[in-house]
């Protein structure tokens, strides 16, 4: 949804009033905020559970699924995802706006991370 919003807005702004093109914008700046929380929420769910009895007969915690799916659905749409942090990056608590020092690679060298990957 998000994606289909910031691709028509451009036509929407040429063909709307100025009144429908804001509330337009500002469903999709939502719909941005909405991606954000649920990382978020992913994270605290992460973070918060505490089970450490094994699953039984061997099979995968259903944590492990729970995040294994948000990861493949978050590398196809990666690019969207990195935007819309760029975007929100107030809204996650978790992210350092200023780097005390800067991130590296495998190779030892200096990369900047993004708010999605932080």
């Amino acid at each position: 949804m998000y994606e289909a919003l910031r691709d028509l807005i451009p036509d929407i702004n040429k063909s709307c009033s100025d009144e429908l093109a804001a509330e337009i914008s500002t469903s999709g700046d939502r719909i941005g905020e909405a991606a954000v929380h649920i990382f978020c929420d992913l994270e605290n769910s992460i973070k918060g559970d505490a089970a450490k009895t094994p699953v039984a007969s061997g099979a995968v915690h259903p944590l492990t699924r729970y995040v294994m799916n948000y990861l493949k659905y978050a590398c196809e749409y990666k690019v969207t995802l990195e935007q819309i942090f760029q975007k929100n990056k107030a809204l996650v608590p978790s992210i350092k706006h200023e780097r005390e020092s800067p991130s590296h690679n495998q190779t030892g060298e200096n990369s900047s991370s993004s708010p999605f990957s932080d």
